[in-house]
């Protein structure tokens, strides 16, 4: 494997939780993603959000600062959200939403199936197509109804199991990035839906992976309100994020009070930039 790259994509484990799941690809295999991402950049679901509120922004966490839950008051408005666009949605696009994070298997053939043709949902056949469709227009419909930005969380899975190989991936492309101009960065592109959670601490399953730490206004929220610990948020397929940095042994709050350590890669997404521009 010396001679491959890692790269990253979104997937859906079968307890509801998300993240990235690495496969190792030859520099060929990468290039060829690359120019085949780029041919259908276009076709990717756009952001939907155009009333961000600038007093309702995010900044990436400190590595000193403790990542705590969602408070009472934002679960409950996330929820009010999301229950606004569920109103108004149509009952099969909904049903197609709900169901698809509740059950991991039909969204992880789906995202699977995305990642073969690279996002290209042409060469899909025409129920994968419109299932995909549809997906993309119930997250906008509840993206379309935000206001702010969000910090969510996703592990990251190894190729090899290693957590190492996690870190090196980032710390490579950063190390590249900070030798190269602003045209050439590179950034961690996911092809699939990614469903991430707001608490850091609803990942504690996952206590052998890295976490992404993504800063973005973008994706639908669709955990529940304040009575229960569920925080999950659907990130639309066709994402690109800015790596930012690393932050080892991070600390953050349990649903207990208890406190536990992470490591984290810290992302933002490109369409950030754009907003603050």
């Amino acid at each position: 494997m010396s001679h491959s790259s890692t790269n990253f994509n979104g997937t859906l484990t079968v307890d509801r939780s998300a993240g990235a799941q690495g496969v190792f690809v030859s520099p060929e295999q990468q290039q060829e993603r690359i120019a085949v991402r780029n041919r259908v950049e276009n076709t990717l679901p756009l952001p939907m959000s155009e009333q961000l509120n600038p007093n309702m922004a995010r900044a990436l966490p400190k590595q000193t600062d403790i990542r705590s839950n969602l408070s009472s008051n934002r679960k409950k408005d996330l929820s009010r959200q999301k229950n606004r666009a569920f109103a108004t949605m149509p009952k099969t696009r909904k049903v197609l939403a709900t169901r698809m994070v509740e059950h991991a298997a039909p969204m992880e053939y789906l995202n699977k199936r995305i990642a073969e043709v690279v996002g290209d949902v042409d060469q899909l056949n025409p129920y994968e197509r419109k299932r995909v469709r549809s997906m993309d227009l119930g997250i906008a419909d509840i993206e379309s109804t935000n206001q702010r930005e969000h910090v969510v969380y996703a592990p990251l899975f190894s190729p090899d199991g290693k957590q190492e190989t996690v870190l090196k991936h980032f710390r490579d492309t950063m190390q590249r990035n900070s030798e190269m101009g602003p045209l050439d960065q590179r950034t961690e592109d996911f092809d699939r839906y990614v469903v991430a959670d707001h608490n850091l601490g609803n990942l504690e399953r996952f206590q052998g992976e890295v976490v992404a730490e993504i800063r973005t206004s973008r994706g639908a929220y669709i955990g529940g309100s304040d009575t229960v610990m569920e925080a999950e948020h659907i990130l639309p397929r066709g994402m690109r994020y800015n790596i930012v940095g690393i932050q080892e042994n991070v600390t953050y709050l349990r649903s207990d009070g208890t406190q536990g350590q992470r490591t984290v890669v810290q992302l933002e997404d490109t369409n950030i930039n754009k907003e603050e521009a």
